[in-house]
């Protein structure tokens, strides 16, 4: 709930907060996220697969580290000119 909370406060037009996750949040991530690469494997096409490494190269998605959105954002603009907030 920490994060629902730091983007209340977020107003558009204004950097995305950092957020420090908690041992839970990560750890919660990390079984979602290797379950979601173990389905890739099966499941995704060659352009998601690529993307998906882009994230991982650029914007540190990993099982060990949650994202930043602030980064994703940055990484984002620079290819689509669009950002996520």
């Amino acid at each position: 709930m920490h994060i629902v909370h730091e983007f209340i406060r977020f107003f558009s037009g204004k950097p995305l907060p950092l957020v420090a996750y908690t041992q839970q949040e990560t750890e919660t991530w990390r079984k979602i996220y290797e379950a979601v690469k173990d389905a890739q494997k099966k499941n995704a096409c060659k352009e998601y697969l690529r993307g998906f490494q882009a994230l991982e190269r650029n914007c540190g998605y990993s099982p060990h580290r949650i994202p930043q959105l602030q980064g994703i954002s940055v990484y984002l603009r620079g290819k689509t000119f669009r950002c996520i907030a």
